[in-house]
């Protein structure tokens, strides 16, 4: 009898080719992901430098603000103010507050000087106010025929400014621009030379 032997069959290779495939496509994918996530990095990192520059520019205006002084300065000069965000020391961001621009005047009434002025003496038991800088005659001195009472305008008026900071950080290249606007209760002199007529 005759035996039969299978004859092996021919191998093409095809797993070879297939897995080879699938080889490079996972590598496709994991350099795609490296670089969506890198780039997701770099997209935080940004926000994170412009929130630091945001924040150094309200940190640089309040401090002009506070300082009670610019309605009376007649300097055209911008202030520089170094911002150390990181507490290291070091103050990368510098911060660059325009001069503030006086946009309007209101004048205050009398009487609601001498409102203000007669509260914040019940209140804190003083004379020490603001209010009394702008008082023409101290309550009860009968200016208007009524004692306590004047009449007419104060010697303050009601300013709005707008206070503009430009923060910029060398390390990083980050530039913002941010403007405040603010009120300030200044005196008519001031108002003379610094802001507009209403």
């Amino acid at each position: 009898m005759k035996e039969h032997s299978a004859s092996p069959q021919k191998q093409t290779g095809i797993t070879l080719v297939v897995g080879l495939i699938m080889l490079i496509i996972m590598s496709l994918l994991a350099i795609a992901v490296y670089h969506m996530s890198s780039s997701q990095t770099l997209v935080v990192s940004n926000a994170q430098h412009t929130n630091e520059a945001k924040d150094a520019a309200q940190a640089a205006i309040e401090t002009v603000i506070n300082s009670g002084a610019f309605a009376a300065s007649t300097s055209t000069a911008p202030t520089v103010v170094n911002v150390d965000m990181t507490g290291s020391g070091n103050s990368p961001i510098k911060v660059t507050v325009a001069k503030p621009i006086c946009l309007e005047t209101v004048p205050i009434p009398a009487a609601t000087v001498n409102a203000a002025y007669l509260s914040d003496i019940k209140a804190n038991n003083t004379v020490d106010s603001a209010w009394a800088g702008c008082l023409q005659n101290p309550p009860g001195s009968g200016s208007s025929g009524v004692s306590g009472v004047n009449v007419g305008l104060s010697t303050c008026d009601n300013s709005i400014w707008d206070v503009t900071a430009e923060a910029q950080d060398a390390a990083t290249g980050t530039d913002v621009t941010i403007s405040q606007g603010v009120g300030v209760l200044i005196s008519q002199d001031q108002s003379s030379t610094s802001c507009p007529t209403p």
